[in-house]
């Protein structure tokens, strides 16, 4: 009986892409992270503290902003390539309850991702995200591709001295549309008013390249502070 002859095994690749920073450094438009900054007194930048922090912090302007995001597009939604971002921040409101501080993937975002006097995200494009309006206290999820779009409030509350664990999913459900989900601490958010978990539909047809960013806005003339831990997305590459 002859010896059993066994076949190599050939990997093809990685299956997932995997983009994860901690940030014991920063300099813009170095190692994947690229800041936007709108007005005097905007900056992103490197603080002390254990395993590396960066500051997103306004003027003291009505809708000064601070962006940290992936400096490319790196992620699509898609069939059979489900998707997870997630960011791990702090921020309390300098003026009562008028910060605008968001998270998720988004296409090409320079200013504006949040728009002023509370009325939340932009009306464009393609997003998944977790924010929190000025003239809100909760997270709210936000899902949209073009003109489709649903926004959920949560009843989690936003904001404090904590450190906070923010994530977004998108699964695919068919061929067509995708489930988001969102989860704090990883405890899924819950709708405000029905009290049943969010997730909403999203068609996948145009969907456009996103990017990763963490955002905040000064809804007043108080300047405002985010500080972020680390941020990251993974997504099936195959």
């Amino acid at each position: 009986m002859g010896r059993e002859v066994k076949m190599p095994v050939f990997v093809l690749g990685r299956d997932n892409f995997d983009f994860w920073r901690d940030l014991e450094n920063f300099t813009t438009a170095q190692d994947g992270l690229t800041s936007v900054l709108t007005g005097a007194g905007a900056a992103v930048a490197a603080v002390d503290g254990i395993g590396g922090l960066v500051t997103l912090t306004t003027g003291g302007v009505l809708a000064n902003e601070a962006i940290l995001r992936s400096t490319q597009g790196l992620w699509q939604v898609a069939a059979n390539r489900p998707l997870f971002a997630e960011s791990h921040l702090q921020y309390a409101e300098a003026n009562v309850n008028n910060a605008n501080v968001a998270f998720g993937l988004a296409d090409t975002v320079g200013t504006g991702w949040m728009q002023g006097a509370g009325a939340g995200p932009r009306t464009s494009g393609n997003q998944i995200m977790i924010y929190k309006a000025a003239g809100g206290t909760s997270w709210r999820a936000q899902a949209r591709n073009g003109t489709q779009v649903t926004d959920s409030n949560s009843t989690t509350a936003a904001g404090g001295t904590a450190f906070t664990i923010l994530r977004v999913e998108a699964h695919d459900m068919s061929t067509t549309q995708v489930v988001c989900t969102y989860s704090v601490d990883g405890v899924p958010l819950r709708d405000a008013t029905s009290g049943l978990l969010i997730s909403h539909l999203l068609n996948i047809s145009g969907s456009a390249l996103l990017r990763l960013l963490t955002y905040v806005q000064a809804g007043s003339a108080t300047g405002e502070v985010a500080t972020a831990d680390y941020l990251g997305a993974s997504q099936v590459r195959f």
